[in-house]
């Protein structure tokens, strides 16, 4: 699927076949469904390297072009929790990014597929010299993960904070009409969603939300 958003192509696909080990396609199929896409792809008209030169710009006057691309059907999952009962201490959060070995090895090979589409006939012509960040010192499987590691971010469409569940699950705190435990109050927007689908996440919560209204009027 392509779509457009603020000029920039973006596109979802799976992994060719044989770019995971047969394990990992298969709990990822498992998980999310077979039509649910491993990536997403974003090719951008700017330098994107560490995130220091992201925040600077490039190193000097050329013309960059990028891929950014997202695993967007993560394995991993963090935790926030909190250690004291003062509002000035602040929470302690842990995203646990990448820390699923199925995560590693599906960034690792997204890597590869970003790669490989500047390394395509029909886009060569159009480049002028070689790869400028990371480079082509970064080959191995190891070095491409410790690269990841080291400079890859979320792109801030946090999702499922809030525990969903039934009324006799203490941990929950919305259920499938946004509510437990209190009155007059409904959580609608995607911190009560229970996983974040493909994609930009602006739908959903409109879903989420006629779903809600829906309920409200009906009492």
């Amino acid at each position: 699927m392509l779509t457009n958003v603020g000029g920039d192509l973006l596109s979802f696909e799976k992994l060719p076949s044989g770019a995971l080990t047969n394990q990992t396609r298969a709990d990822h199929d498992a998980a999310f469904g077979r039509d649910w896409p491993d990536v997403e792809i974003l090719t951008l008209d700017g330098y994107t390297g560490r995130l220091n030169d992201f925040l600077t710009g490039a190193p000097d006057l050329g013309n960059y072009a990028s891929i950014i691309i997202g695993t967007i059907a993560p394995f991993s999952r963090g935790n926030v929790s909190i250690s004291s009962g003062d509002t000035n201490v602040y929470p302690n959060v842990n995203p646990n990014w990448i820390s699923d070995p199925r995560d590693r090895e599906i960034a690792v090979a997204a890597f590869k597929r970003a790669r490989a589409i500047f390394q395509n006939g029909a886009v060569q012509p159009l480049l002028v010299g070689p790869e400028a960040y990371p480079g082509d010192t970064v080959e191995t499987d190891e070095r491409i993960l410790q690269y990841i590691t080291s400079s890859s971010s979320t792109i801030h469409h946090a999702a499922g904070t809030n525990r969903k569940g039934k009324s006799d699950d203490p941990m929950a705190v919305v259920d499938s009409r946004g509510l437990i435990g209190v009155q007059g109050l409904r959580m609608v927007d995607i911190s009560a969603s229970t996983l974040l689908p493909p994609g930009q996440p602006q739908a959903t919560v409109y879903a989420l939300a006629e779903k809600i209204a829906e309920d409200i009027l009906k009492g």
